[in-house]
Parts: structure tokens; C-alpha cells; sequence
């Protein structure tokens, strides 16, 4: 896979380069001025690393068994935004000499340009193959579990062929799967069947097997294993021996010494600059929001930080004042009753988060990090989840991998994994993938 979105990236590279000079012939003819022409190719290569960077961001390059109407939409989205990003750079920096309006020729132009190759290099070479097939490897009431975790998903890549069941696993429960058989028959499956990929959803008893599991399955087939808060607490691991007798070694290593107080001042410079240029937008969102409905602007609320230390967290008021006056401290859902039609719109963009910017600021947030929670459920989900004090190891953020992949109503247990994942594997390359995840959200509204 990796060597055929390498021929993917070579292909965007030339073409995106092509497609800008397409657009000043279309502009200026063939006597394009010496200076325009100039003045992009010094700035070529940012504006190749911007468009394949959108690309990443809006999944174009994730085509494995991708229908052209995705890959379209995915495209339309990676190029708009490319465009506007070039449009909001000719405007701040004199560099962009060239016109504007070669930016926005491009937009077509790179559209067309990249569509297509995409659907011509899938007739040439295999880049949407058939959906990848999956066995599901467990006890019968971890396969039911995992099922109904990922009904609702839309497996549009990935078919489960069937399952594989452990001898010694719980019979009590039926599954609505495809039984084949048990783990000794998962070698021959693999060749009868084609599996591309196994996933293990037991996980308090994989180790029993999974070396079998290694040694029998074929090179090129993913063996996946669902994780626990265990599995992601020794994601930092090393390895060390007594002797003879090897060993693993949990350790706490993090990022390096000056990961943290770079974050910080990047956190501060960054969060002061957002403020300065979102001032006209939050004051049409205070204007917006007196005007819909009753209450203060700004909504506070004490939430749990660093060390289990409590701190008021600004907020624009997204939901009706005293929401919670008949019912208590509740979760909030996805199409929650109580928000308003001005809520609404700003969580879905998520202009309600800008006035954490003075949480940052202040050193009580940073921009990225598990999200604060309220010390009513911190609480309740202690004793209900384990490990749940881990996330209170680091600042908390404004926005997080349970933010970018996770929603409203995803169950506190799976946004506990996303934030681990980050806590022990954070660093500047993960930060950056998190912002362009944001940013995609600013612009489409997917907010959760």
C-alpha cells in the first residue's frame, strides 16, 4: 500500500505544479510576465506541501475501496481549501505577487487535473482494490460486543467475512456472525477466504494465541488487537533482561524535556494572535447569542485540569440559561435539546471554544489535550472506568483525538483510550495532524 501512495504523491506533486502553469497560460496566454511566473516558482514548494497536506487531512489518499463520489467529495473539500488558504496568503504576504485570479483558475483547474489521474491510476495500477476482508478473531461475548460496537459504523472499506471463535469461549450468547470454526482453523481460512486482515477482540486472552496466530498467518495479512487501558499504558515500553530471562519494562517516557515548555510558548504566541484576529467574530457571536435568547454571553463552568486541580473553564452560552435546573449535572448529547439555534451553529464550527483561548493563556489549558471535564463526573467515572485519572496527568485541551475522531455521544470508556493514546505518544508530529483535523472541522462543521 505504502508504494503505491508513494506513485500517489509523486502523481499530486507534478500535477499540482502543472496545473498552476495550465492556469497563468489560461490567464496571461503564453507570454506569461517573467516576475508572476517568478514569484511562484519561489513559493512553489509551499504551495505543493499545502495541497498535499489538504489532501492527507481530507482523506484523499485514504482510497482503499473508495467509490469516485467520495473521492470527489473528498477532493472538492481538499482543493477548496487549499484555494482559500492561498487567497487568505496572497492577501497577507507580498510574496504572492502573482494574481489572485490564478488562484482561483487553479481551483478548477487542479480539481480536474487530480480527480482524474486519481481514477486512472486505479485502472493502472490496483489503488481500489476489493474491500478488505476481516475475521474476527475471539469469545463468543467479545465478538457480539465488538459487533454491536461497529454496526453502526460504515464499513465502506472493510467486509467482516466471518468469525472465529476460541474453543474454551463463552457459548451463552449468540452472535450474528458467521461462525467458521475455531482458532486452530484460522491457517487454511486464510487461504480459502482471502483474509487480508485478523482482528483479535479478546484481550484477556489473545496472548494465548497470538503468537500461533503470527506464525500460521501469511506475510501480508494484519493481525489487529482490541486494546484495553492496558494495552495503551505500556505502549512505552522497553526491553530489558534478569540474566537470561527477558523481560518488559513499563516506563514513563515522554516527550522530550523541551516538548513541554516549546507547547507553551507556541500556546501563548498563538492563542493571543487567534484572539486578536477572532475578535470580530466572537463579537457577532455575543451579538448573536443576546439576540437569540436569555442569559450571559459567556457561560463558566469549574472543570478538572492538570493534577486533578479545579479551574473555571469561558465558554460562549450555547445551550438555554439553567439547563440543568430540573435535571442535574447530564452529559451533553449529540442534538441536545437544550441548545440553542445560535448554540447550535457555534458548536458546530466551534466557535463556542474560542474564549478557552484565555484558559490557555493562563496556563490552564493548552490548545491540545484531553478535554476538561466536570468534577461531578470525574467523579462518577473514576470508580466506573479504570485508569481514568491517568488523563489528569497533562493539561487539558481544546481539542483532542477524542474530539477529531469521537462525537458527543461517544461513551466516556472510548474518548479514556483516545486521550492514553495521546498522553503516552504525544508529540509536535501528532499536535500538527490534530490542528488540520480541527481546521477540517472549522471549515466543514463537523464539530463534536
Amino acid at each position: 500500500m505504502w508504494k503505491r501512495k508513494i506513485i500517489y504523491y509523486i502523481a499530486d506533486i507534478f500535477l499540482i505544479n502543472l496545473g498552476f502553469y495550465f492556469s497563468f497560460v489560461i490567464r496571461f496566454g503564453t507570454k506569461i510576465p517573467y516576475y508572476n511566473l517568478s514569484a511562484y516558482t519561489s513559493l512553489a514548494f509551499l504551495v505543493t506541501i499545502i495541497y498535499i497536506a489538504s489532501n492527507y487531512v481530507f482523506e484523499v489518499y485514504d482510497v482503499k475501496g473508495q467509490k469516485a463520489e467520495d473521492l470527489f467529495e473528498a477532493l472538492f473539500q481538499a482543493v477548496g481549501f487549499s484555494t482559500l488558504l492561498l487567497i487568505a496568503l496572497a492577501f497577507i504576504a507580498r510574496k504572492f505577487s502573482f494574481p489572485r485570479s490564478v488562484i482561483l483558475i487553479s481551483f478548477i483547474i487542479n480539481f480536474v487535473l487530480l480527480f482524474f489521474s486519481k481514477v486512472l491510476l486505479s485502472k493502472i495500477i490496483p489503488l481500489f482494490p476489493d474491500r478488505e476482508r476481516i475475521l474476527i478473531v475471539g469469545k463468543r461475548n467479545d465478538i457480539k460486543k465488538f459487533l454491536e460496537r461497529v454496526k453502526s459504523s460504515d464499513l465502506k472499506r472493510e467486509e467482516i467475512v466471518g468469525c472465529v471463535v476460541e474453543t474454551n469461549g463463552n457459548n451463552g450468547n449468540d452472535v450474528n456472525c458467521n461462525i467458521l470454526g475455531d482458532v486452530e482453523d484460522i491457517p487454511p481460512l486464510i487461504k480459502e477466504l482471502n483474509i487480508h486482515r485478523i482482528i483479535v477482540v479478546s484481550t484477556s486472552s489473545y496472548r494465548t494465541y497470538t503468537e500461533n496466530l503470527h506464525n500460521n498467518a501469511e506475510d501480508n495479512v494484519k493481525i489487529d488487537v482490541l486494546p484495553g487501558v492496558y494495552e495503551i499504558l505500556i505502549g512505552k515500553l522497553q526491553f530489558t533482561t534478569l540474566g537470561d530471562v527477558p523481560l518488559i519494562r513499563l516506563t514513563r517516557n515522554g516527550p522530550p524535556p523541551w516538548y513541554d515548555p516549546l507547547k507553551r510558548i507556541i500556546d501563548v504566541v498563538a492563542s493571543l494572535s487567534i484572539l486578536i484576529l477572532t475578535l470580530p467574530l466572537s463579537l457577532l457571536a455575543a451579538i448573536a447569542i443576546k439576540l437569540d435568547s436569555k442569559g450571559p454571553v459567556i457561560f463558566k463552568q469549574k472543570r478538572v485540569g492538570k493534577n486533578g486541580k479545579l479551574f473555571t473553564i469561558y465558554k460562549f452560552r450555547t445551550m438555554v440559561p439553567n439547563a440543568e435546573a430540573g435535571t442535574g449535572a447530564v452529559l451533553a448529547a449529540k442534538n441536545d435539546p437544550r441548545t440553542t439555534r445560535i448554540g447550535r451553529i457555534l458548536r458546530r464550527y466551534r466557535i463556542d471554544e474560542i474564549p478557552q483561548l484565555i484558559n490557555v493563556i493562563k496556563g490552564e489549558m493548552s490548545f491540545i489535550g484531553p478535554r476538561p471535564e466536570r468534577p461531578e463526573f470525574v467523579e462518577r467515572f473514576k470508580h466506573q472506568i479504570e485508569n481514568y485519572h491517568e488523563r489528569h496527568s497533562i493539561k487539558p485541551g481544546i481539542t483532542g483525538l477524542a474530539q477529531v475522531y469521537g462525537g458527543y455521544d461517544t461513551p466516556p470508556d472510548i474518548k479514556l483510550k483516545y486521550d492514553l493514546f495521546y498522553i503516552y505518544n504525544r508529540s509536535f508530529i501528532l499536535d500538527l495532524k490534530i490542528l488540520l483535523l480541527t481546521v477540517r472541522t472549522l471549515f466543514f462543521g463537523n464539530g463534536h
